[in-house]
């Protein structure tokens, strides 16, 4: 008979390899020491079910490609190691929450207006000349992706400070890049986690922040300044984020597309995002004179979203 003294394995893991992030949920079912659960990596699916066999290992069977593929689950901590001995590979995954998510959304894939995106169904897109913002049915998770345009200087500490001056706190940040990109270009990008209150509630923000001044010095001259955004409540960040990062990391700009009047700016809620440092039309009135260097920098290149990726894994996982 199973101890009801056995630790449980119920929660949400996630971790990130091979440029991917995974997250595993697992949720009890029935008798004590029986589980179903799934498997998400890059907004595939996949679905188990497993028994734990003996103390902190789970056993079972995960269907992949239509074939069932047995696997063990040894947890110690809050850390799940899973191998599989019919191909003798083994994966690991740090506990987020004692809380299973719900199962993932299944995502779409869309290319029209300015940008092509996966998103699952339900959610609502506003595209224009500054970007693009992916919600939420209820509007408390967004994905966003905004380029501006300033007249100056401007450096991804000045934008984070102009949302902490907007009410929003930053929980942590770091660098990745800070130098020259090229003779004429210089380049500051930063990643980073920022809270604040929306409606009385409590939000997280996970951000990547951008900057390319367009000087022979890299001191003076046009800045273009992008911002790769997810966030979400603070309460359900953890279990929505995976679903928010294969959004993010989905966004592509539509290069057929017919450069775009309007601006979404506006429509992050996320503090700050249009403060003083910014104006409009990066993606349309300097598209053209700008373009390999943002493309090269960002959307054609998924570098910042993936190292994003590990900083916002080790906040949950801290």
């Amino acid at each position: 008979m199973m101890s009801s003294s056995l630790p449980s394995f119920a929660g949400e893991y996630v971790a990130f390899a091979s440029g991917q992030i995974v997250a595993v949920n697992i949720r009890p079912v029935g008798h004590a020491g029986n589980y179903t659960g799934d498997v998400d990596t890059a907004g595939v699916d996949k679905r188990f079910t497993a028994r734990e066999s003996s103390s902190n290992v789970l056993s079972g069977n995960i269907v992949a490609a239509g074939k069932k593929v047995a696997f063990d689950a040894t947890l110690n901590g809050t850390t799940l190691t899973v191998s599989y001995p019919s191909n003798s590979t083994t994966s690991v995954v740090s506990q987020v929450s004692t809380t299973p998510a719900p199962l993932p959304p299944a995502l779409a894939s869309h290319a029209h207006g300015q940008f092509a995106y996966k998103s699952p169904g339900g959610w609502t897109v506003s595209q224009g000349s500054d970007g693009i913002v992916i919600s939420s049915p209820n509007g408390a998770e967004q994905v966003s992706v905004l380029a501006t345009e300033a007249d100056g200087n401007y450096t991804a500490t000045q934008i984070a400070a102009s949302e902490v001056a907007s009410g929003g706190t930053v929980l942590t940040s770091s660098f990745l890049a800070n130098g020259a990109v090229s003779s004429t270009e210089y380049k500051q990008a930063g990643i980073g986690l920022l809270q604040y209150t929306s409606k009385g509630k409590p939000y997280v923000a996970g951000q990547i922040i951008e900057t390319l001044n367009f000087a022979s010095a890299g001191t003076s001259g046009t800045t273009v300044a992008l911002l790769f955004e997810v966030t979400a409540p603070q309460a359900q960040f953890a279990g929505v984020c995976p679903t928010l990062i294969n959004v993010l990391s989905s966004i592509q700009p539509n290069s057929s597309a017919k450069p775009a009047k309007t601006t979404v700016q506006s429509k992050s809620h996320v503090p700050g995002t249009h403060g003083s440092w910014s104006s409009n039309a990066a993606f349309s009135a300097e598209e053209d004179q700008y373009a390999a260097a943002i493309d090269a920098e960002t959307l054609s290149s998924e570098e910042s979203i993936d190292s994003s990726v590990n900083s916002f894994c080790d906040y949950l996982t801290s």
